[in-house]
């Protein structure tokens, strides 16, 4: 694949703490060519958007310090590349605050032949720290003016401890702590941050906000989001004697359990996220208050989250590529996925963790029978190979042929408990018919050939006969989990 980002000087990037590098790195390792730009490298030929690139692969194995090196140096280099941007399979649009506009509007005629993370109009839309007044219910009180005065006013009257935030700056640069008992400071703070010198229509506006003193003990929660639902969160937490809680700032980040709270907040928003083309995003939680939308640029969550390094990565996603069969679907960009195949490589990443357990919740629902049997499989290969457990949920009868124990619901109650050979029994009493007669055919081709023929000429099966082929199975080592 061809895949370009556009973003800053390489040199003002900190390769170890900024996500997006270990992304190009990444791509770089997986024998991606990949370019960089600037946004003042995009002009218009011919009635064809274009840019002049640099290609900045270089050789693999680098570790990320050398690695970046090589790349400023690809970039001192007068070779430059000329590319037709529809030519790319990828564009990551990575620019920090302030969004260079006139970049936007050269790239939006063909947002929608090329895949951007983020689109153009996202970009625009989520660009500032003013997205978030589009969710006034569940942010911090808030204002924002460029009048000393009028600012003066509303921390009087708030009475309390307010936060400053320049509109257009990132990383807790220029964020302070203000308060109305400091009165002389005060002054002078606002006066500098609105440019007061300057006539009243070319003055900063600034934004006031409420100071949410639960962030000195609990700090903030970074939430990421795709497409509207939730990847995953990290906790930050600010350094002694600072309340910003920016990484860049000093904060420690640490593994964070999302609450039903901010789960509540973030079914909020994705309504107006994913119609406002934010495709990735990263949003900022203090206690029960949504206090930042951010155009996020974190990729490399996932597995890189828990600290594992990128070799032990690497592996961990090739296995989970192989043992799901979804190799083919490597390079596929994720919303070009069907519906079942999101939902297969949502299943082979969570699998990716290597959890203790597993819990899934009508994983399968959206898989056509084939995709059904060989996400099973893949299944009972994993939990032979770790050792882990699985709890199935499942409306489907025969998904008890997964397990090794079965908890039947029936009518709201636990209807039977036990061993699955024993639940076919149970099935037989109650007189229950076992749906799902051709998924269980196909399983039973290769290990119980003349049970297979059997069912498949329609001749009835006594339980004792299934349940003691069945058990046979089990006698293989095949299963390792419990089935809800």
């Amino acid at each position: 694949m061809e895949i370009a980002f556009l973003m800053d000087r390489l040199e003002s990037i900190e390769p170890v703490y900024e996500t997006i590098s270990y992304l190009m790195y990444e791509c770089n390792e997986r024998g991606h060519t990949v370019y960089f730009l600037e946004p003042h490298d995009v002009y218009i030929r011919g009635n064809e958007i274009v840019a002049r690139m640099r290609n900045i692969s270089v050789r693999p194995g680098l570790p990320m310090e050398q690695y970046w090196h090589s790349l400023i140096e690809c970039t001192k280099k007068d070779e430059l590349i000329f590319e037709i941007i529809t030519d790319l399979d990828a564009l990551f649009l990575r620019k920090n605050p302030p969004l260079n506009y006139q970049a936007m509007e050269f790239l939006a005629p063909v947002s929608d032949r090329v895949f951007m993370i983020n689109g153009t109009s996202g970009q625009i839309l989520g660009n500032s720290k003013l997205y978030i007044l589009n969710f006034p219910e569940i942010i911090p009180e808030t204002h924002v003016s460029r009048d000393p005065v009028r600012l003066r006013k509303i921390i009087d009257d708030f009475g309390g401890d307010m936060v400053v935030k320049p509109l257009q700056r990132y990383g807790g640069e220029g964020v302070i702590k203000v308060s109305n008992r400091d009165r002389e400071n005060l002054t002078s703070l606002i006066n500098y941050y609105v440019r007061d010198y300057r006539s009243y229509p070319e003055r900063e506006p600034i934004m006031v906000q409420e100071y949410l003193d639960s962030v000195k003990k609990e700090g903030d929660v970074r939430i990421l989001m795709l497409n509207g639902e939730i990847l995953g969160a990290m906790r930050r937490m600010p350094r002694n004697g600072d309340f910003r809680t920016n990484i860049h700032a000093g904060a420690t980040a640490y593994r964070h359990e999302i609450t039903p709270k901010e789960t509540e907040i973030c079914r909020a928003i994705k309504e107006r996220l994913v119609a406002d083309g934010l495709y990735f995003v990263g949003i900022d939680v203090i206690g029960d208050k949504l206090v930042e939308v951010v155009v996020e640029r974190e990729i490399g969550f996932g597995l890189r989250n828990l600290g594992l390094e990128l070799g032990e990565i690497e592996r961990r996603v090739n296995d989970a590529l192989e043992i799901f069969g979804i190799e083919h679907l490597r390079r596929r960009p994720c919303h070009l996925l069907s519906a079942g195949e999101k939902q297969t490589v949502t299943i082979a990443s969570i699998f990716a963790m290597r959890p203790d357990y597993v819990i899934l919740d009508e994983s399968t629902s959206l898989l056509d029978a084939a995709s059904r049997r060989a996400v099973l499989a893949a299944m009972e290969r994993f939990l032979a190979e770790t050792g882990a457990g699985l709890v199935f949920i499942s409306m489907r009868i025969e998904d008890a042929w997964t397990c090794d124990e079965v908890i039947f619901l029936r009518d709201g109650r636990i209807d039977f408990e036990g061993a699955r050979e024993d639940f076919l029994r149970h099935l037989d009493k109650l007189g229950i018919p076992l749906y799902g007669m051709p998924e269980l055919i196909g399983r039973l081709e290769h290990a119980l050939p003349g049970l297979a023929r059997r069912l498949a000429r329609g001749r009835r099966l006594s339980a004792d006969e299934v349940a003691e082929a069945i058990a046979g199975m089990a006698g293989a080592g095949e299963g390792g989990g419990s089935c809800l």
